[in-house]
């Protein structure tokens, strides 16, 4: 009797445990959870104003004369018919800060911008941090890039100053490209995170964590199936460790696969190596392998269930590690790598069921070839 009822109780705590994990609470929590980062982080200031305008109106020309650069009292404007060279009109920052983050904005306008060879080829503004007299393309250092024509914008972005940087350059350019290109309100001042917006990212961190528990927690209450357990632990660990690494660490990890190739140098004929991306980004398959795997395997360790509760759990997944990113430091979410999740979740799902589908004919073969026989 004892054990008659230990075993009822034992059945009746984890139906329990599945109410609690059921694919309607983890869609709840996901959109409420979701709501909460998305509205918190579009009205909620990252930062505030810490220093002092470090911007002058002392602007250098670099424009062979069949080309315009001009330096007027509120714009800068340059125009050119040529993709022989660049133009471009220039400032070095004598006065800044090592360290230190800032910000870096202004409005543009652009027409008939036609691109050059590079992908960096076109109307842009950049702000380069050098060492040894030598630029660090590394780097982030663009605030802008423009092809065709378009109207007055604002931009900006936050640039972290690193501590060996011995030399800031603010640069608007035509690269290699023709056109007309316009820069106004060019500001760039030092920034330092709210005490707000610090409570909030430890807040909004905390419910991810707590969510992606309950994902993981869902999937282990299934019995037996130990390894696919494992397995499924350790992709998945994978792709969290892939949503909260910084974006100055991704980016140096992208760097050591990046390709190397020569660009012009801005003011000379000769050639300097500068990194950039290569068209197959390492991280974008690792975001289709890594949900490949996966999903391959939950589809497996949730072999018994419906095929949409593993659909479910993966677009979840998908979606929470991308909108988790709002508050990861240098990171964003983007549509693009929830796609390409999902098309590895799909990839991997559609594997294990064609393999399903084979060992199902090559049995039913198995057993047709027997009855044969008898």
């Amino acid at each position: 009797m004892d054990n008659t009822a230990q075993n009822k109780n034992t059945i009746l705590h984890r139906f329990r445990l599945a109410d609690i994990f059921r694919s309607r609470t983890k869609i709840i929590s996901f959109v409420l959870i979701a709501l909460t980062a998305v509205i918190s982080h579009t009205y909620i200031a990252r930062y505030a104003k810490a220093g002092p305008e470090i911007v002058t109106w002392d602007w250098n020309a670099d424009a062979p004369l069949e080309a315009q650069a001009k330096v007027n009292k509120k714009e800068l404007y340059l125009s050119s018919s040529s993709k022989a060279r660049s133009i471009s009109i220039y400032q070095n920052i004598k006065s800044f800060e090592k360290c230190t983050l800032y910000k870096f904005s202004a409005e543009m306008k652009y027409e008939n911008v036609q691109q050059g060879i590079q992908p960096w080829n076109g109307a842009r503004l950049i702000m380069t941090q050098y060492i040894n007299e030598k630029p660090r393309w590394n780097l982030m250092h663009t605030l802008a890039l423009f092809v065709d024509t378009g109207d007055w914008e604002s931009h900006c972005k936050y640039f972290f100053v690193e501590p060996d940087t011995e030399k800031i350059q603010i640069r608007a350019q035509l690269s290699n490209c023709t056109g007309s290109f316009w820069v106004k309100n060019i500001h760039l001042n030092s920034v330092i995170q709210t005490k707000t917006y610090t409570c909030l990212k430890i807040g909004i961190t905390s419910l991810w964590s707590l969510y992606f528990g309950l994902l993981l927690g869902s999937w282990m209450i299934v019995s037996g199936q130990g390894i696919l357990k494992a397995f499924v632990i350790l992709s998945f660990a994978a792709i969290i460790f892939g949503t909260i690494i910084a974006g100055d660490m991704k980016t140096q990890v992208s760097d050591v696969f990046s390709g190397q190739i020569m660009a012009p140098e801005t003011s000379e004929i000769k050639k300097k190596q500068i990194n950039i991306d290569v068209d197959i980004d390492i991280f974008n398959l690792g975001h289709f392998f890594l949900f490949l795997l996966f999903s391959g395997i939950l589809t497996l360790l949730l072999a018994n269930q419906p095929m949409k509760i593993v659909l479910i759990n993966m677009l979840l997944l998908a979606g929470s590690t991308e909108i988790a990113q709002l508050y990861i430091d240098g990171r964003s979410p983007l549509f693009s790598d929830f796609l390409i999740d999902i098309a590895g979740g799909l990839t991997g799902v559609g594997l294990v069921k064609l393999y399903e589908m084979k060992k199902s004919k090559l049995l039913l073969e198995k057993t047709a070839g027997e009855m044969k026989g008898l």
